[in-house]
């Protein structure tokens, strides 16, 4: 597991879900990120991380790393569903969630727009990561004491500079 997805895991726990990480299904290493489970409210979120901070933009191709058809095909994948019906209760609802960088959809919110609901057309919700650091980052001001790696890396942080 990699830090993005240690980072998205810190974030779902503390919205209340239990997380499994990196199940392998398939051929050639496919992995489901996250599978996020919140029992009280019978959802499933099945996760795929994205962090792409430097150029690499999402194309309208099935390249591996920047594929907007490889990431629907990711999710879409009859093995994939296969693994997380072996996780979960068949009475859950299960939601598709693409967590990512703006920056993977372009640099101008035309472009941002136009893939965000590329997704959505996809049934595939996406989320993007400024918005999981802010909300980790809020939390991490108003919590008093945490075990939680990522949450006190961000207070230390908030301590130590001014903050985002």
């Amino acid at each position: 597991m990699d830090v993005n997805e240690k980072i998205a895991t810190s974030w779902l726990q503390n919205k209340n879900f239990f997380t499994i990480n990196t199940i392998y299904y398939g051929q050639y290493h496919n992995d489901i990120d996250i599978l996020a489970i919140n029992l009280k409210e019978k959802t499933i979120w099945d996760c795929e991380i994205k962090v792409r901070t430097s150029s690499t933009m999402i194309s309208d191709n099935d390249n591996k790393q920047n594929g907007f058809y490889h990431f629907v095909n990711t999710f879409n994948d009859k093995n994939r569903s296969n693994k997380i019906s072996e996780y979960i209760d068949t009475q859950c609802k299960i939601s598709k969630k693409f967590i990512t960088t703006r920056s993977l959809f372009g640099k101008t919110k035309e472009n941002q727009d136009k893939w965000f609901n590329k997704f959505k057309d996809n049934k595939i919700d996406v989320i993007y990561f400024d918005e999981v650091m802010k909300e980790l980052s809020d939390l991490s001001i108003k919590t008093k004491k945490s075990t939680d790696e990522i949450i006190q890396v961000l207070k230390l942080f908030h301590i130590t500079n001014t903050g985002f």
